[in-house]
């Protein structure tokens, strides 16, 4: 979805142009279909990778050709193998990116592993996604703090706010606790580095595992 643009007046009577940015990068914005779109765009299922890389699948991919015997695979067609020598070796496929994390814009105050009130809306449209996501998804939620207190401290709070999200996503929304983890990164990854103690730092994040 493309940003849009809006012109508001500024001091002077200056027409000032604005960038409105789309509801998907607004972090308090998140909805379940935003969340679950991320969740989607993030995984190469198991099973397709699987058929990439062994057994029938590999076999089915670069099968014999009926031209010259000829192997085809989805990365192109490869030469026949040459009378007393050796197939070349197949193309591989380009290795996955890894999953880019997803804040999901809960609250927490500081010193707490609790969300606030706010984060119920956001709590649900996570659950929802989740939910709608495929039924063998893997997910790691990841907590972190500010950088207020000591590090030691705070790597186990980030660790404590990641639980209380698994708990509340097994507990609350049925999701099963083997799809679930929990890390803590205390403060050693803050979303505004430039403001270490910024309370945007106090977030959780959801990473696509499988």
């Amino acid at each position: 979805m493309a940003g849009a643009w809006r012109s508001v007046w500024g001091p002077g009577g200056i027409a000032l142009v604005l960038a409105i940015l789309p509801a998907a990068m607004a972090a308090q914005d998140l909805s379940a279909a935003d969340i679950l779109a991320h969740l989607r765009s993030q995984r190469v299922h198991p099973s397709a990778a699987a058929r990439l890389t062994s057994g029938a699948g590999a076999a089915s991919l670069f099968a014999p050709g009926a031209a010259g015997g000829a192997r085809t695979s989805p990365f192109g067609t490869t030469p026949a193998t040459a009378v007393g020598g050796s197939a070349p070796p197949p193309p591989q496929p380009p290795a996955a990116a890894a999953a880019t994390p997803l804040d999901l814009a809960i609250p927490f105050a500081r010193g707490s592993a609790l969300p606030e009130p706010a984060a119920r809306p956001q709590l649900a449209a996570l659950c929802a996604a989740i939910a709608a996501d495929v039924p063998d998804g893997r997910y790691r939620i990841v907590g972190h703090t500010d950088a207020a207190g000591a590090a030691e401290d705070n790597l186990a709070l980030s660790q404590a706010r990641a639980d209380a999200m698994v708990r509340h996503l097994s507990g609350e929304c049925g999701i099963a606790p083997a799809r679930l983890e929990a890390a803590g990164m205390g403060e050693a990854a803050p979303k505004h580095a430039d403001t270490p103690q910024d309370a945007a730092n106090r977030r959780v994040e959801i990473v696509v595992t499988r």
